[in-house]
């Protein structure tokens, strides 16, 4: 595949709430949704990347530590992705050489599932209110049944439990070059597999292990899964799940999906959930993904109720959320970014806040502490709060005061 366009991916229309709520270290286009991030993928087939961003912020804070290359304008021939694109990575990498290979003479819009998607612009786009541009220019749907826009982060997460992920991993493992190291399980770097103390069971889908992935203890591993970077496996189960980068694992994890730098070290469980980055699950806690009726899911989220269309869903758990030992939380509930959470959690919490279930008593998380416990926390693993991103957390702390449950 070569595509000589250049690809912008940016937000549009405006970002939801609900992704306010649940996301601020990373830019999604960095997220590992498929083991690795959407860029990681583009940037491997050698395609020109970068993302439009008209937050001077966030530009300062992910320009300087992903070292991403961020724009506030397109200005030449081409095709701008909508970030919250996600589904089946070769028909999403097939459209892309696709499109790329317009010719139209006007800006055009293409949609999936009735929400933006795709602009195709022959010579750039001026201005940067993308709402109004949408509804300005020529539009075209695009009949894709394995490619979504998700609206919402359970949006995300329910696509990703209905994706063919075995499909994913076998794109995955050929663009970046693993090798196998036993039957089902490749690996990029060395990776070593203790058999008296790890359970390996590639019946279902093959496993993937990124460099420096660490196995303590006994270990039960079912693919497909895969596992990111510097992450460490102590007396864990973990399946049909994507791990990323440098976490510690030693619960069961199961149909679910962590994002890095999140530890849930000891016993519990995880099922069918989100977790965000800097997230710490304390020794105990368990995610429920079933009611005692096995009635459908649903998330309620300001005044408004989601039917997920499953009988199994977890929970979606925000960037640098801290919860307590023996938590128990109840499906369908989302954490808000920086929450402290203990006992029972059978509601949604709000960001920046610390709640007690047990006797149902919240209080505001102050900024400042919020701050310094991250800073703490980045210290564990050798990252450094950078300039600017103080009054990151303060901007979004004062943005996210306009969004009440």
């Amino acid at each position: 595949m070569l595509i000589m366009m250049k690809i912008v991916f940016a937000e549009f229309p405006e970002t939801k709430a609900s992704l306010k709520w649940f996301s601020l270290y990373s830019p999604s286009i960095l997220w590992p949704l498929y083991g690795v991030s959407i860029y990681e993928v583009l940037s491997v087939l050698n395609m020109d990347v970068q993302l439009f961003l008209n937050d001077s912020s966030r530009t300062s804070i992910w320009s300087r530590r992903f070292k991403i290359k961020i724009t506030d304008k397109v200005s030449d021939e081409a095709l701008v992705v909508n970030s919250r694109i996600y589904g089946d990575l070769k028909t999403f990498l097939d459209l892309l050489d696709e499109l790329s290979n317009l010719d139209y003479k006007d800006d055009t819009l293409f949609t999936i599932g009735g929400s933006p998607a795709f602009i195709y612009t022959p010579s750039g786009l001026s201005g940067s209110d993308f709402s109004k541009l949408l509804n300005n220019i020529m539009k075209r749907r695009l009949n894709i049944g394995d490619l979504y826009v998700y609206e919402h982060p359970w949006d995300l997460l329910r696509y990703f439990l209905t994706l063919d992920l075995n499909k994913n991993l076998e794109l995955v493992k050929d663009l970046f070059g693993f090798e196998e190291i036993r039957r089902g399980v490749y690996a990029l770097g060395d990776v070593e597999i203790d058999d008296r103390y790890t359970y390996v069971d590639t019946s279902d889908g093959p496993i993937l292990i990124f460099e420096e992935v660490n196995f303590e203890g006994f270990n039960v591993l079912k693919g497909p899964l895969i596992l990111g970077g510097n992450t460490l496996l102590s007396n864990s189960k973990v399946y049909h799940s994507i791990i990323g980068p440098v976490c510690k694992i030693g619960s069961e994890v199961g149909d679910s999906l962590i994002l890095g730098y999140s530890n849930s070290a000891h016993h519990g469980y995880i099922g069918h959930s989100l977790v965000g980055y800097w997230v710490n699950i304390g020794a105990g806690t368990i995610f429920s993904d079933l009611k005692n009726t096995y009635g459908g899911m649903r998330v309620k989220f300001m005044g408004k109720t989601f039917d997920l269309g499953t009988i199994k869903f977890g929970s979606v758990v925000g960037d640098y959320v801290k919860i307590s030992i023996n938590t128990s939380i109840y499906g369908g509930k989302i954490i808000g970014l920086s929450s402290h959470v203990s006992g029972l959690i059978s509601g949604n919490v709000e960001p920046f806040t610390i709640y007690d279930g047990w006797r149902d008593i919240s209080e505001d998380m102050h900024i400042e502490k919020a701050v310094e416990i991250a800073e703490r926390m980045y210290r564990r693993r050798g990252v450094k709060l950078l300039d600017g991103e103080e009054e990151l957390f303060r901007k979004v702390f004062q943005e996210l005061r306009e969004f009440p449950t």
